[in-house]
C-alpha cells in the first residue's frame, strides 16, 4: 500500500486560504494594489520590457507570467531559466523590469541573476516566500507569496500563489496604463471557493491516482496558459 504524504495532501489543501489572503492584499475598491511599488511606481509605470526567470516550479510560473503579462498588457516579455540568463550577457534595454521567483529567496541562480540585473540598472522584482531571504533583499521589490511554510517537496500552494500573483500583477501594469480591473477582480474572488470545491473531491481524485500510478507512461498536454501547468504536472509525477 502506498505511503500517504500528510504534509503535502495539508499544504494542498491550506491553497483555498492562501488566495484569498493573496486577493485581499492586492485588491481594494474595485483596484488592483501594490504597495510595495510605492517608491518606485514612476519607473514601474514606464516599463516596456518584462523578463521572467526562475529554476524548477518557478520557471514554470515564469513561463505563466510571459503568456499572461503578453495577454494582458501587450508588452514585450519573455521567460527565461534563470541559470541560462546567467551564463549568457543578456540584451537588456532600459525601461525593463527583471521578475526573478523562487519560493526559498535563497536559489543560488535567482539570486545571481538578480545581481546581473543590479549591475546593469534596471528595476528587479522578487516573488518569493521569504521576505528575509537573500533575494528579497536584493530586489527593489519583493512580493511576498504569503503562503506560509511549505514542507513537502513538491510545491503546492507556493506554485499557485506565484501563478496568482503574476495574473494580479499583470492586472496592475494594465491598470496603471488605464484599464479598468473590476470584471477581472470578480472573477478572482471565486477562486477561493472553486479550489475548495475541487478539493472537496478527494475521493474520487483519490481513484484517479491509483489508476494513474499503475501506468507505465503518461502524457499530459496543455496549450497556452495551460502549457506551463502541463510542464509543472509532470514534473511532479516524475
Amino acid at each position: 500500500m502506498a505511503k500517504i504524504n500528510y504534509k503535502m495532501i495539508n499544504e494542498i489543501k491550506e491553497q483555498s486560504k492562501v488566495v484569498r489572503k493573496v486577493i485581499g492584499r492586492h485588491t481594494e475598491g474595485g483596484k488592483i494594489v501594490f504597495g510595495e511599488f510605492k517608491k518606485v511606481a514612476g519607473e514601474f509605470a514606464k516599463i516596456k520590457r518584462f523578463i521572467f526567470l526562475g529554476c524548477g516550479s518557478s520557471y514554470h510560473a515564469a513561463l505563466y507570467g510571459n503568456l499572461v503579462f503578453e495577454e494582458v498588457t501587450k508588452l514585450n516579455c519573455e521567460a527565461e531559466f534563470a541559470d541560462e540568463f546567467n551564463k549568457r550577457n543578456p540584451v537588456i534595454e532600459s525601461n525593463t523590469a527583471i521578475v526573478i521567483l523562487s519560493q526559498s529567496g535563497e536559489t543560488k541562480e535567482a539570486i545571481k541573476a538578480a545581481k546581473i540585473a543590479k549591475q546593469r540598472k534596471v528595476l528587479v522584482v522578487s516573488i518569493t516566500n521569504n521576505k528575509k531571504s537573500k533575494l528579497a533583499k536584493l530586489a527593489d521589490v519583493n512580493i511576498d507569496q504569503e503562503a506560509g511554510k511549505e514542507i513537502a517537496i513538491p510545491a503546492t500552494k507556493t506554485f499557485t500563489s506565484q501563478l496568482l500573483l503574476l495574473l494580479l500583477l499583470a492586472l496592475y501594469a494594465r491598470q496603471i496604463g488605464g484599464s479598468g480591473s473590476s470584471g477581472f477582480i470578480k472573477e478572482l474572488e471565486k477562486l477561493p471557493k472553486n479550489i475548495r470545491y475541487i478539493i472537496a473531491e478527494g475521493k474520487k481524485i483519490e481513484i484517479l491516482a491509483l489508476k494513474i500510478k499503475k501506468q507505465k507512461d503518461l502524457m499530459i498536454l496543455g496549450d497556452k496558459f495551460n502549457y506551463p501547468i502541463a510542464l509543472e504536472g509532470a514534473l511532479k509525477l516524475k
